[in-house]
């Protein structure tokens, strides 16, 4: 099974960003990808909070969701669409993924559930200040296999990546629009571990390069075996990578290691040392 993982510098014009979305899932298309991949954000971003916040598309109104359905429909394969970023009817807003099967329809969303309220000292405002979170992530059927959902900062927190997998996960999909500062030195090594912890392959689509100013991301776009091998990876400029996924892979990497079988229940004692005199 190809699949493909597309790395963009997505910008501030909802329609350009559109035609660009369309482009590259006719690309994938064409390749002969079966799932094409794309970014967190892969509709809009914006260099300041308060203008991603007046800039982002309604419920229901997103160009770039539309053109997405489109392109799958017409060119006949699913798309994982990373998130969009979403204002609700309510005014919440959210950062939403969206799995489209290759009719156009949407099989499954996801509201990132851990938001990025990290102190990086780079002038970056808390995500929850912008975003509501999700509560849960879905496992979901298709015929390519069992397609797990997360995004970016999810990454951190194992337990969401364990529980995917032992929903039936095979493939898990971490859309991300990854930091600078905390690239260089986590994005890799964090991946590998959620991929060998789960056995599972482990997409990463990202957002690379400068963006409206100051926003600027990591790329460096990957894709993970079960075995915790790389089998693709992007530079930090716009790319489309292609790269075959065998879920047989899956089976003999838990065959090996089983970790999730293994599991075992714990508690954690706390002791308070005491210090003679």
């Amino acid at each position: 099974m190809l699949i493909s993982v597309h790395q963009t510098t997505t910008g501030p014009d909802l329609a350009a960003n559109a035609r660009s979305v369309a482009a590259d899932i006719g690309r994938a298309a064409a390749a002969g990808a079966k799932l094409a991949c794309f970014p967190e954000a892969v509709n809009i971003l914006r260099g300041h909070q308060p203008d991603l916040r007046e800039s982002m598309p309604a419920e229901g109104h997103c160009p770039v969701l539309a053109a997405a359905s489109d392109a799958a429909k017409v060119h006949g394969l699913h798309v994982h669409l990373g998130s969009i970023l979403i204002r609700l009817a309510s005014g919440k807003m959210l950062n939403r993924g969206y799995l489209l099967g290759p009719d156009g329809a949407t099989l499954a969303t996801y509201d990132k559930i851990h938001l990025f309220d990290a102190d990086l000292d780079d002038g970056s405002r808390p995500e929850s200040e912008l975003f509501d979170c999700g509560s849960e992530s879905a496992v979901i059927e298709t015929p390519l296999g069992r397609l797990g959902l997360s995004i970016c900062f999810d990454l951190r927190f194992s337990h969401l990546f364990v529980a995917l997998a032992e929903a039936g996960a095979d493939i898990i999909l971490v859309p991300s629009s990854f930091s600078t500062v905390t690239g260089p030195v986590h994005w890799l090594p964090l991946l590998k571990a959620r991929a060998i912890e789960t056995g599972c392959y482990v997409i990463a689509a990202a957002q690379c390069g400068a963006h409206e100013p100051p926003l600027v991301t990591h790329g460096h776009s990957v894709a993970i075996s079960p075995w915790g091998e790389v089998l693709c990876q992007a530079g930090n400029s716009p790319a489309m990578l292609l790269f075959e996924a065998d879920l047989t892979a899956v089976r003999e990497a838990r065959r090996r290691i089983p970790t999730l079988a293994l599991r075992r229940p714990l508690t954690v004692r706390k002791i308070a040392a005491t210090v003679n005199a």
